[in-house]
């Protein structure tokens, strides 16, 4: 069984098993960016763990229950590293996903959203 199975099953079982829950899918990235490059050619919701962790407080702060999706605006990997240090430019491997992004229209609807 794959992962992403595995992350389904897990998600299906808290949904039945329970009437209040928050489940959270979300990429965040450690800060400052600890590489030296930077991809240009993947796109995501992705952002540094402080500024990821604030938006989860907020929707626990909140009371929602649910699933759901927790980002920024999509930008590349390579505008994000490059807030904090100064990065070449490099493209992704072939196995890599070139799109992580997300809807994240339910969170921003839920939250106070900057």
């Amino acid at each position: 069984m794959d992962k992403l199975n595995v992350v389904i099953l897990g998600d299906g079982l808290v949904q039945l098993q329970s009437n209040d829950y928050l489940l959270i899918r979300c990429t965040h990235k450690p800060n400052p960016f600890p590489y030296d490059g930077a991809w240009i050619d993947q796109v995501g919701n992705f952002d540094y763990v402080n500024i990821i962790s604030d938006l989860i407080i907020k929707l626990v702060n909140s009371g929602v229950s649910g699933l759901y999706n927790v980002g920024t605006e999509t930008k590349t990997m390579y505008e994000m590293a490059s807030k904090t240090k100064s990065v070449s430019k490099t493209f992704t491997p072939e196995h890599v996903p070139k799109n992580q992004s997300m809807d994240i229209s339910k969170m921003k609807n839920s939250i106070q959203y900057e």
